[in-house]
């Protein structure tokens, strides 16, 4: 009698011939699922087709595989992205996955059994790595970067996964998950945080590999830069008793968070010197943006009311105030912008003092070397992107020392 094709032991039959080895791990439903819901007795076993309860035709929602492993035992009820084994289908491909996995010497359990996976999750990991700092503005910028990359990647994600090309792929969907523009600085901050995250993960042994910056293209050119007159215009529109500190700015070409960290004792008058050594970081002092001290001249024409203000304090003592109290970073803000609006000049505090002095004393100096020095860069590079103009004058000087004779035009 020839046997029907829906026959399910002449179909299991059929499946298991040729079959050559045996897998490991073993397919069984998970606890609650093993008996049909209907009836309450256990589902049968169909070789390579799964588990079912003939009478009533139903099948188990949720299965695991249970494996040997090393002198263990481990029960997978997930793939290594967390994704349930919902089929029998499902909990074969895997086990098929695995045994390849084991085959080649590259199996680790840890990346199936849950409470293990879960200390290798992205979240997970970006929590142990945010402890180690305690710098305010580091901890805003890592706040920054956050949003970004969990709106990439899932909070599950397995940080032993992300390999070279998923940063290269992040930094390509940066513009489009941002809801405004992100500039290309902007996005190598970003992808330098998530960078750092797994490289620290990498140097504790977590990550299989150091991963580096992809290709970025970031404008060398800063913004439309305002000449230092604009900028006095501005500073004029502000109360004597606070113009010091933006006076100073424009003059010294320092960074404001350091300008406000200046104490009394950082000033020697009988040098005529201020050492930048600290700045504020959020509320906190710490070191500067370079983490190197330097030492600068002070401006002949601020010396005496840098002097007065300097008698009148302690060495520790900050130099500049608003109404007795210290600078916030809000504060300093404020008062410029509201100055800028009274001067009828959109100008911000940084491009005011920062760029419009360096692009200024690169611009009349030619001396971008030690136009860096005053800046505090730590790399003339960075001082070269304001020094455009510089460069073409000292072009037009170089041609202008070949002389076409007058006959000859």
């Amino acid at each position: 009698m020839t046997a029907s094709l829906t026959d399910l032991d002449v179909i299991s039959y059929l499946l298991n011939q040729g079959e050559d080895e045996k897998l490991k791990g073993t397919i069984r439903p998970i606890a609650i699922h093993r008996k049909c819901h209907i009836c309450k007795k256990p589902f049968e076993e169909v070789s390579k087709l799964g588990f079912i309860c003939k009478e009533h035709m139903t099948t188990p929602r949720k299965f695991l595989i249970d494996l040997h492993y090393k002198g263990k035992r481990y029960y997978i009820c997930s793939n290594k992205y967390g994704d349930v084994l919902d089929s029998y289908s499902a909990a074969k491909s895997l086990r098929k996955q695995i045994n390849v996995d084991i085959e080649n010497r590259t199996f680790d359990p840890s990346h199936y059994v849950r409470k293990d996976r879960e200390n290798f999750y992205l979240e997970a990991r970006w929590k142990e790595f945010v402890k180690k700092h305690k710098n305010p503005k580091y901890l805003y910028q890592l706040s920054f970067a956050k949003k970004y990359i969990f709106e990439h990647f899932q909070a599950s994600q397995d940080i032993r996964d992300i390999q070279q090309s998923h940063i290269s792929i992040f930094a390509e969907a940066l513009p489009g998950i941002a809801k405004k523009g992100l500039g290309g600085k902007s996005i190598k901050n970003i992808v330098g945080v998530l960078l750092s995250l797994i490289n620290y993960n990498h140097s504790i042994g977590i990550t299989p590999a150091r991963l580096s910056m992809p290709k970025i293209e970031v404008s060398k050119k800063p913004k439309t830069i305002p000449e230092v007159t604009e900028s006095l215009k501005v500073i004029q529109n502000i109360e004597e008793g606070l113009r010091p500190v933006y006076l100073f700015l424009l003059t010294h070409l320092c960074r404001p968070a350091d300008a406000r960290a200046l104490q009394a004792r950082h000033f020697d008058f009988l040098h005529d010197t201020v050492t930048i050594e600290q700045g504020f970081s959020g509320n906190q002092l710490s070191t500067t943006k370079t983490k190197k001290p330097y030492t600068i001249p002070v401006h002949p024409a601020l010396r005496e009311k840098l002097q007065a203000l300097c008698i009148s304090r302690m060495p520790g003592d900050f130099v500049f105030t608003y109404h007795g109290e210290r600078w916030g970073e809000a504060k300093l803000r404020e008062v410029w912008n509201e100055a800028a609006k009274r001067a009828g000049l959109k100008i911000t505090l940084y491009n005011g003092v920062k760029h419009a002095a360096v692009s200024h004393a690169a611009s009349e100096s030619g001396d971008i070397y030690n136009t860096s020095k005053l800046t505090g860069h730590s790399n003339v590079s960075t001082t070269q992107i304001y020094a455009e103009k510089v460069r073409l004058e000292k072009l037009r000087e170089i041609q202008a020392t070949i002389r076409v004779p007058e006959n000859l035009l």
